[in-house]
């Protein structure tokens, strides 16, 4: 694999990461306090869906794998519309349901990409 392709793998893997844990979000905001953790996130969050547009990046995954990333583009786009506006940052974003299923989707699609 070359350096492109493992730096996006990394890098989408880490973004999942994140996102499914409150601790790495939590321990994101005390290392960068004046970033807005959730809309960062979001960020990251959308350079995974641009790059399941091309064929480089999904040529990393087997095709369940690039399934399940569909999957979180949904639901990253659905999280999007939720908070177009008035996001909470890390720690009251924990009290948002719609954050929490989005946490809790993300680690189910980290452990089947790293399954393989």
């Amino acid at each position: 694999m070359d350096e492109l392709k493992e730096n996006a793998k990394f890098n989408t893997i880490r973004t999942l990461k994140c996102i499914a844990s409150k601790e790495e979000q939590i321990k994101y905001k005390n290392a960068v306090p004046f970033v807005h953790i959730g809309y960062e996130l979001l960020a990251q969050s959308n350079e995974i869906s641009r790059l399941l547009d091309t064929n480089w990046f999904r040529d990393i995954w087997t095709d369940d794998q690039v399934e399940s990333l569909v999957y979180f583009r949904k639901l990253y786009l659905e999280t999007t519309v939720e908070f177009s506006t008035n996001m909470p940052d890390v720690p009251k974003l924990f009290e948002n349901l719609n954050w929490l299923n989005f946490m809790d989707k993300a680690k189910s699609i980290l452990l089947f990409l790293q399954a393989d």
